[in-house]
């Protein structure tokens, strides 16, 4: 099994809490032995990092994130982009896989981190009220405006990793972060005529992996 790196620190403590707490009970009574060894074994898997194969075909948007699709919508004026937008959102579960990865090939225009609350990440308040960090991503291929990438804290997550600074450049499907624990991530897409939304409300979606838009090639760019 393969662990994040964004996770180094919490997965080094693991390993010394649960395996003295392990070791002790081995010695002691072995039930703490079984029941250390299986807390600390499910914390650890939190922190896994499966290999993805990303879509091959690029005109696709994958996920930004693992869990289940709570929302597909139209918001109709997004200060980012200050118009009309489709949102898609994607709650976490603890037993998610945490990274998040990038929807589609861009440059990193900017990144802001806002503090906030950390209600539960399946109220639509937690969009607007609880601790976030946005990337706004300039796509290569000219869309009508740029895609937005949101990692939202929930009542269990408390930590947001961001590993990518505005200037950099990442590819569809690539890692760029992890939030610890139960949460939710948003992404907004241009309302665009080129764009099919393929995701709908209770999809299980993988980061990376999983379609959840299409683009339709500018006539000339089609492979």
């Amino acid at each position: 099994m393969t662990l994040c790196k964004y996770g180094s620190r919490e997965i080094v403590l693991l390993i010394v809490v649960f395996g003295a707490i392990t070791a002790a009970g081995a010695v002691w009574y072995w039930p703490v032995a079984a029941v250390g060894a299986v807390i600390g074994l499910g914390l650890l898997l939190f922190f896994r990092d499966p290999a993805r194969q990303v879509p091959s075909d690029p005109h696709t948007i994958v996920a930004p994130a693992d869990g289940k699709v709570t929302a597909v919508e139209r918001i109709e004026h997004d200060p980012i982009h200050g118009g009309p937008v489709w949102r898609i959102s994607i709650f976490l579960s603890v037993l998610d896989v945490h990274i998040n990865r990038a929807p589609y090939a861009a440059r990193v225009a900017k990144v802001t981190h806002k503090p906030g609350r950390f209600i539960n990440a399946m109220s639509p308040k937690s969009a607007e009220l609880n601790e976030c960090v946005t990337l706004v991503l300039e796509p290569e291929n000219g869309l009508a405006g740029p895609l937005m990438v949101r990692p939202i804290a929930g009542l269990i997550a408390r930590r947001i990793v961001c590993a990518a600074g505005a200037g950099d450049r990442l590819e569809r499907g690539e890692k760029f972060g992890m939030i610890k624990f139960g949460s939710r991530t948003d992404m907004t897409l241009p309302l665009d005529d080129r764009i099919t939304i393929e995701a709908r409300v209770g999809d299980k979606v993988k980061a990376g992996r999983s379609i959840v838009a299409r683009i339709t090639p500018a006539e000339g760019n089609a492979p």
